[in-house]
């Protein structure tokens, strides 16, 4: 996927009158060089947060300069979650990186046509390669995985430059039966209730037995 430009200017005022402004604060860093600050607009960088999502990576245009970088850090306000200040890590794009890439399951819905149901047991996948081919996120296709079935290395396609580091007896999901991911609270409640039901019988039969003797 072609990575997003991202136009910036040198931040000219506080971090509140920008916002207030439809632009968002943020600053520039990388190895051997000094912090940045800077200033995005807003409507432009929500747009690649929802295409790209958080692990984007981006070119960063200031004037005639285009700087290779990845998203570090977004800070969101805790009240309204609204993005108040954005950090992004300047790297060459053909550096030798490792990074931990998310993985998107597809076919959710098939599964559960089926009566099955993913469980999902880990969410990145650590790979290496140049930074700007190491993939944003990898996406699984699990709709005609069958019940018992395990999404595991083999699962994952890659281009031939990039390098997966898991092991490849790791297993990122498995695929199980709908009906009973439902059993174990069920049972639980229907065992507490028959040990209610014994303990009052038992407390009963005591009590008879007491009045007899």
């Amino acid at each position: 996927m072609k990575q997003p430009i991202l136009k910036t200017e040198p931040r000219n005022d506080s971090p509140k009158k920008l916002r207030a402004q439809g632009l968002i604060p943020g600053v520039l860093h990388g190895p051997g060089t000094t912090s940045v600050p800077v200033q995005f607009e807003r409507s432009a960088f929500i747009r690649i947060l929802s295409k790209h999502g958080s692990n984007a990576k981006i070119w960063i245009e200031r004037g005639k300069e285009k700087s290779f970088g990845l998203l570090k850090e977004i800070q969101r306000d805790p009240l309204d979650k609204s993005i108040v200040h954005v950090t992004v890590h300047l790297v060459a794009s053909d550096k030798e990186m490792k990074m931990l890439v998310p993985i998107i399951f597809t076919g959710r819905e098939e599964l559960e046509n089926r009566i099955l149901m993913l469980q999902p047991i880990k969410e990145h996948v650590e790979m290496s390669g140049k930074a700007a081919a190491i993939p944003e996120s990898i996406a699984i296709d699990v709709s005609k995985k069958e019940l018992g079935d395990t999404i595991t290395r083999a699962d994952i396609q890659v281009e031939k430059d990039i390098q997966i580091l898991d092991l490849d007896s790791e297993v990122y999901a498995l695929i199980k039966d709908l009906r009973h991911a439902a059993m174990p609270e069920e049972e639980t409640e229907a065992e507490d209730k028959e040990e209610t039901s014994t303990g009052s019988e038992s407390e009963a039969a005591t009590g008879e037995q007491e009045t007899e003797s």
